[in-house]
């Protein structure tokens, strides 16, 4: 067997099957990741190209204030993503036939079933596998990038995961509709348990109550949410 062929046993089947190394870890530190580079572009009018980057917000100390699990799920995602284009690139390369999944601890081995057993290649066989092999690794050295671009594009630019504001102490009032429209409701909260509420029948029969608390709102400055 060739030393640049790696084996995996499966020992329901006790049997030799050709695998690749795929385990991958984040790196520790990001930033000299970033800014990443999604690419060119060239503006219309304009001949030359110019390099497109994330913004200077998309930083290693945003990534590190991320939820844990925000940032696993997106790593897991990366890493399927390129388990999947490993799988084309094995089919592409020794045919349809072959079976393409992951095993071993946290799935850190690639193999493939349909080629025979490594042991018994011959020099041809060998020989396509190697590029097959690198180009492989080529795809779990990219990782990294798959998980910067995901997290930029579904987290960063959508606006996701934002430091929540912590729940207001002492009362606040939440104004639902408009002042004196039918429909709308005033509500009156201690921290977050509602103490009161006044809905627009209440305002029909006596509408200075509306405006009584809207003063105080607008004299004491009492926190406000303003609902549909």
């Amino acid at each position: 067997m060739s030393d640049d062929i790696e084996v995996s046993v499966r020992v329901e089947h006790q049997r030799g099957l050709p695998a690749v190394n795929i385990k991958v870890w984040p790196p520790a530190d990001l930033s000299a990741l970033l800014p990443l580079d999604l690419g060119q572009v060239k503006e219309v009018g304009q001949e030359e190209f110019i390099t497109v980057t994330t913004e200077p917000g998309f930083n290693a100390e945003w990534i590190d204030a991320l939820p844990e699990s925000t940032r696993q799920s997106w790593w897991d995602q990366a890493c399927e993503d390129g388990f999947e284009l490993a799988k084309e690139l094995a089919r592409e390369t020794f045919g349809p036939h072959v079976s393409v999944w992951q095993e071993g601890r946290s799935g850190g081995w690639l193999t493939v079933e349909g080629l025979g057993d490594p042991r018994e290649w011959e020099r041809e066989q060998m020989a396509a596998w190697q590029p097959f092999a690198e180009a492989v690794k080529q795809l779990v050295a990219g990782t990294t990038y798959r998980w910067l671009w995901l997290l930029n594009a579904n987290v960063f630019e959508a606006g996701e995961d934002e430091p929540e504001e912590e729940a207001t102490d002492g009362f606040r009032v939440e104004i639902r509709g408009e002042y004196g429209v039918r429909d709308g409701s005033i509500h009156l909260f201690n921290g977050d348990t509602e103490i009161v509420m006044w809905d627009s029948a209440e305002w029909e029969e006596d509408p200075s109550l509306v405006f009584v608390i809207a003063n105080a709102i607008a004299r004491r400055g009492v926190p406000t949410v303003e609902g549909e």
